[in-house]
Order: structure tokens, then C-alpha cells, then sequence
């Protein structure tokens, strides 16, 4: 079943999406939401929070390494951009970037960064 929101196509199962779509539809999921993390140390309990926003999404997922290919800058519009129904963002066209796969442990792995938003919940 699809469900048709705002222009984007987001499905109950994930099927046939490449793994941006895949990590942008989670990572929809959690924009606006708050998640704590607490951690005990030396007898103290500390609180993270976590605040997802869309304009968050094109850092996290390291887009901003891919210089060498043609990628709207406009943070706010990434998820758009890459769930469009009509010509969405392929992990094909970001491939096309001579830096989508980083080295081992490289902060800047694209193709690991994205892989690891799908496990976003």
C-alpha cells in the first residue's frame, strides 16, 4: 500500500527503494521528534536528547562531500529532493561522485552514512 504525503511517496514496506529513499522515508519518520538518551557514569545519570529537523538530514547523511556532482544546497528541501515522485534521487546518480565511497572508517563514506540512516526508528 502507498500512501501519497505532500508529493512524497512513502510505503508501510520498503520494498524497491534505493537506500537514500530508503534513509530519507526513515529519517521523515522521526523529523519533529525527540529521543533521550541517558547515560550512567560515576554515579550520575546524564540525558541527551536527540531533535531530528529535515534541514538535519543532508548533513547526517553526507551529502555535503559530494562536491563533483550537482546537488541542491538548500537543506531545508533535501528530503524532497530525494523522495520526489516524479524524478527522485538515485543512489545511482550519487555513485556518480568520485567521493560517495570513503575509505574504511572515513567519516566521509556516503555510501556508509546512508546505509547506517536506514536503521533510523
Amino acid at each position: 500500500m502507498q500512501v501519497i504525503m505532500q508529493g512524497f511517496i512513502l510505503c508501510d514496506k520498503i520494498k524497491g527503494m534505493d537506500k537514500i529513499q530508503e534513509a530519507a522515508v526513515h529519517f521523515l519518520n522521526m523529523v519533529n521528534t525527540t529521543s533521550y538518551v541517558f547515560h550512567l557514569a560515576n554515579r550520575k545519570v546524564r540525558e541527551v536528547s536527540l531533535n531530528f529537523m529535515a534541514k538535519d538530514f543532508h548533513h547526517l547523511a553526507g551529502l555535503q562531500y559530494l562536491t563533483d556532482i550537482s546537488i541542491p544546497r538548500d537543506k531545508k528541501n533535501t528530503l524532497s529532493w530525494i523522495l520526489d515522485k516524479d524524478n527522485p534521487i538515485t543512489d545511482g546518480y550519487l555513485a556518480q561522485s568520485i567521493f560517495y565511497k570513503g575509505k574504511p572508517n572515513d567519516e566521509k563514506d556516503v555510501e556508509n552514512r546512508i546505509a547506517q540512516l536506514c536503521f533510523l526508528e
